[in-house]
């Protein structure tokens, strides 16, 4: 019995305090509009901020977001260099720290607060997977 596994190719953040930000991440490029927007290459590393959120890309390794300096997800960027028919680049997602988010988190981000190793049982790839913040609970 081989166990089933979830693979994203998207992630969104939707963050809406204390200013509205949208945060998309694929392997290949990080997008923040939050006023202005900026389009981040993942093969570069760089750190850019505003407004509480701090995105930091090490180049073709991971993506982190901090948001108010107390969540932060950090999002492995899973590259093949020759990858067989079946593998596609891919998306890890992991909460680094989950002080100040609300027990009421739901989706995604809920199911990974409650059980680190919820819904691996198959094998999928998911194209986008939407996370929207309330606002922090401090």
């Amino acid at each position: 019995h081989k166990k089933q596994r979830t693979y994203l190719r998207t992630i969104t953040i939707l963050i809406n305090k204390p200013e509205r930000s949208y945060l998309e991440i694929t392997p290949s490029r990080v997008i923040l509009d939050g006023g202005d927007r900026l389009v981040l290459p993942c093969n570069q590393s760089v750190v850019v901020g505003s407004w509480g959120l701090e995105v930091s890309v090490s180049a073709n390794a991971n993506v982190t977001v901090t948001i108010q300096g107390s969540i932060a997800f950090v999002i492995l960027i899973h590259l093949y260099k020759k990858p067989a028919p079946f593998q596609r680049h891919h998306l890890g997602f992991y909460i680094a720290n989950s002080e100040g988010l609300s027990s009421n988190c739901h989706g995604l981000l809920g199911r990974k607060l409650r059980s680190p190793h919820a819904g691996h049982r198959g094998q999928s790839y998911i194209s986008q997977a939407k996370l929207i913040l309330p606002t922090p609970f401090v």
